[in-house]
């Protein structure tokens, strides 16, 4: 078994703060284009946004046991309810994802798996993320995939 390789840590601002400490806020979107190799500091970081996006969703959302690990490492206090990505960040962020990558033949052939996008519009479904994420934090659900 293989954690998420993004040690994500969420704050009580529902910021995500994924692997070297990026942070989105709500109003920051993906790119929808990729990025060029470039010199300049600001396509540095467009192509490094990119590269993380991308690792997310390669190496949390690709299969049930990175989800489940995900869903466990996001939840508060005891209870299976409290998820900060449940908090209107996160879910800002995983839209705007799901909307770029859904969009893109381009950034979907990056993608190693389809699940991916498919446990993305489960975390960011406004009618059924909260149940979602009940029932991923499950230690059955790792075995979902197998």
């Amino acid at each position: 078994m293989h954690r998420c390789l993004f040690p994500i840590l969420i704050s009580s601002n529902d910021l995500f703060f994924l692997f070297l400490s990026v942070s989105y806020s709500s109003s920051r979107k993906p790119a929808r284009t990729m990025s060029a190799p470039s010199t300049s500091a600001a396509d540095i970081t467009e192509g490094t946004e990119d590269d993380m996006a991308l690792r997310f969703l390669n190496h949390c959302l690709s299969n049930a046991v990175q989800v489940h690990y995900l869903v466990t490492s996001s939840l508060q206090g005891g209870d299976w309810q409290t998820s900060t990505l449940l908090g209107a960040e996160a879910q800002a962020y995983m839209r705007a994802l799901l909307a770029a990558y859904a969009s893109s033949s381009t950034f979907r052939r990056r993608l190693v798996s389809g699940d991916s996008l498919h446990y993305l519009q489960c975390l960011t479904d406004e009618a059924t993320r909260a149940d979602f994420v009940r029932v991923a934090a499950a230690p059955s659900f790792s075995f979902a995939s197998s």
